[in-house]
């Protein structure tokens, strides 16, 4: 059967790609309107950090600041089942969205949650590509103050807790006044979870562990003496009468 003449295809929406700058003047063009149209402005971040912009066609619709994972979130650690051995292990597979913008002149509905589903799609490559490991999941935080999360659950993002009610489990320091903010994680594998709790850890994320999992002793606990121990079967040169006195 032939379509009937009578109905028109609207325009096709272009396909959201994400992109990752390094470029001086692209990376001042993201500071500006992150500075210029962001609530905390811009951020210089220490460390491993990602510049990431989402685009359609040519047009920048998303920009997305991701970095290091923040050292302590007692909802997260809980939520992972993680104890602070752990934690100081594994917690550069998790990164931390630091930013999140949708410039003013772009903004339509449903938007800002398909640029999340964007960004999270592409980072683990991206996030590899630049410092030698997949990421197994992203953390970031909302004001309860002021937002909703509404395109955090909607892109996939799980709500899991809050940050320590004085602020200062948060990311960076924030103007008065200080309260808790909503704690989002989002998994960028399907078992993301396990893996980051898992023993031994799969090779492809190893790259990610922390360097002094690398120096760990290889004895376990009971082959280890203590320096007291050890201390106790040196022979004591001194006289009988300076014995009196503890070495």
């Amino acid at each position: 059967m032939r379509a009937p003449e009578n109905i028109s295809v609207g325009p096709l929406v272009p396909r959201l790609t994400t992109h990752v700058i390094t470029e001086k003047l692209a990376r001042q063009r993201f500071n500006h309107l992150l500075e210029a149209e962001h609530a905390l402005g811009s951020r210089h971040p220490k460390g491993r950090s990602l510049y990431q912009v989402v685009c359609r066609g040519e047009e920048w619709v998303g920009l997305v600041l991701w970095t290091g994972a923040i050292w302590h979130l007692k909802a997260r650690d809980l939520h992972l089942g993680w104890d602070p051995m752990m934690r100081s292990e594994r917690l550069q597979l998790i990164v931390h969205q630091a930013r999140f913008l949708v410039p003013e002149r772009a903004r339509e509905p449903n938007l800002a949650s398909a640029c999340l589903a964007a960004s999270s799609r592409d980072l683990p490559a991206q996030w590899e590509e630049c410092f030698g490991y997949p990421p197994l999941l992203a953390e970031s935080f909302t004001d309860p103050e002021s937002h909703a999360g509404t395109c955090y659950k909607a892109s996939g993002w799980e709500a899991v807790g809050f940050s320590g009610r004085d602020g200062r489990h948060y990311a960076e320091r924030l103007p008065e006044p200080l309260g808790p903010k909503k704690l989002w994680i989002k998994t960028l594998h399907p078992q993301a979870k396990a893996l980051l709790c898992s023993d031994p850890l799969p090779e492809a994320y190893r790259a990610g562990l922390a360097a002094h999992v690398a120096e760990r002793s290889a004895l376990k606990a009971p082959q280890l003496s203590s320096l007291f121990e050890a201390f106790q079967k040196v022979p004591d040169p001194r006289s009988r009468c300076a014995r009196a006195f503890p070495i």
